[in-house]
């Protein structure tokens, strides 16, 4: 049953991101028109974390590749407000939840390269995403996840997790960044925009 998938997600995002809790994670299942009308979500949202998952349940309830998908990236969500309190910008929240969800590296690098993309710095994605317009959404997702990826590759999952515990500080995120990857969060960036910039040449 769902229980049973989330438990196995649960042990499958632990062993890169390992967090024990005797506190539940509530989920509260919709009906699609009610998802949207309660949760007062753009139209291209399906699910949403606020400290509880809520999901439109016909995107959960039967089991598939996709469904469970959309489970692992709210599970995710919750883990990563857990573990750093709230505190996590939003680019590395969803990109961390888009890693999870097991999107492909080619979705957001197709994104990234196309010739009229122009990327809105790390920095100036620490809000919501909610009240983008679609196009700037899909943008500022396929810039989250590409930018995790490169936190991931280049510092290692333990120390992922440290960044994550020290924001919850709570502390600001260009202290705590510099306080657990021995690095400047503007280094960080310039070297994922160099990377972006070289790729799309």
């Amino acid at each position: 049953g769902l229980v049973d998938r989330l438990e196995a997600l649960s042990r499958r995002i632990g062993q890169q991101l390992p967090y024990r809790s005797s506190e539940a994670i509530i989920v509260i299942l919709y009906t699609d028109r009610h998802f949207q009308e309660f949760t007062d979500s753009p139209s291209w949202a399906g699910g949403l974390f606020d400290g509880k998952i809520h999901v439109a349940a016909q995107r959960v309830l039967l089991a598939s590749p996709e469904a469970d998908a959309a489970l692992a990236h709210e599970y995710a969500h919750a883990l990563v407000h857990r573990i750093a309190g709230g505190h996590a910008p939003t680019w590395l929240d969803e990109g961390l939840a888009l890693y999870f969800e097991g999107r492909a590296p080619s979705w957001s690098e197709t994104i990234l390269d196309r010739r009229d993309t122009e990327l809105t710095p790390l920095h100036a994605l620490h809000g919501s995403f909610l009240s983008l317009p679609p196009r700037e959404a899909t943008l500022a997702y396929a810039e989250s996840v590409s930018a995790a990826r490169a936190l991931i590759h280049r510092y290692g999952w333990p120390r992922v997790q440290n960044l994550l515990e020290t924001l919850a500080g709570p502390v600001e995120f260009h202290a705590a960044f510099e306080t657990a990857l021995q690095e400047s969060y503007h280094a960080f960036e310039a070297s994922w925009v160099a990377v972006q910039s070289h790729r799309s040449l």
